[in-house]
């Protein structure tokens, strides 16, 4: 399990990285295309032939944040949870937390004029908590016992 667990928090580390990646490449085109004196409005997306490349990185960025890292971030808790590692759960339970309210800000439930930075935030969470939480669930396993004296008792049997 511990194999698995590493390997999908890796992937929700790559998931991240491309959609931050996405990003840039839709700012790219978007800054270019409105030094060109283009406007950016809805429809640059659903018309007939989009105006610059880049907008298809909006599409990648909303549907890797919205459908890939909430679904990686519920397959990781029940990894966590078949695995039986405190650590592990909580590090996946929260990942699943931040995973779905980037999700709703990319559908649109939740709006405001802080929600770009609070989405970047998120992000950059996702990515750290996902990269050093395998490390810190292999330790929790390996030192179960200095862990039950450390917090009385573990939730979970050994």
């Amino acid at each position: 399990m511990r194999i698995i667990y590493r390997a999908l928090t890796l992937l929700l580390v790559a998931l991240a990285a491309i959609q931050t990646a996405a990003l840039a490449w839709f700012m790219g085109g978007a800054i270019t295309w409105t030094d060109a004196g283009g406007t950016l409005t809805d429809d640059l997306m659903w018309g007939d032939a989009p105006p610059f490349a880049g907008v298809h990185g909006l599409t990648v960025h909303w549907f890797v944040g919205s459908i890939l890292v909430p679904a990686v971030a519920l397959a990781v808790a029940v990894v966590a949870a078949l695995w039986r590692n405190e650590l592990a759960i909580v590090a996946s339970l929260a990942l699943v937390g931040l995973a779905v309210v980037q999700a709703m800000i990319l559908t649109g439930i939740v709006v405001g004029p802080a929600t770009p930075a609070l989405q970047g935030a998120i992000i950059v969470v996702i990515a750290a908590v996902a990269a050093v939480a395998p490390k810190g669930a292999a330790w929790a396993d390996a030192n179960r016992e200095k862990v039950k004296l450390a917090f009385g008792t573990t939730p979970l049997p050994a």
